[in-house]
């Protein structure tokens, strides 16, 4: 998969995904959630989480 969302993913609403980002099919991103430049997201993440790395991991949480 080339694209920056490989199949059908849930991203949640004022979410950002940064550029050469990889969303995995299935995954869930709840609202307001950050993925990073060059980040793999791999599994579901709850709103408000910033994420980075290959598998991305949260860096921390925000608050709404």
């Amino acid at each position: 998969c080339n694209a920056t969302v490989c199949g059908s993913a849930h991203i949640g609403a004022y979410s950002h995904v940064g550029a050469a980002a990889v969303v995995r099919q299935g995954v869930q991103l709840g609202e307001t959630t950050v993925v990073g430049a060059g980040a793999v997201v791999v599994r579901d993440f709850p709103g408000g989480a910033t994420l980075v790395g290959a598998p991305a991991e949260p860096m921390k949480k925000r608050t709404p």
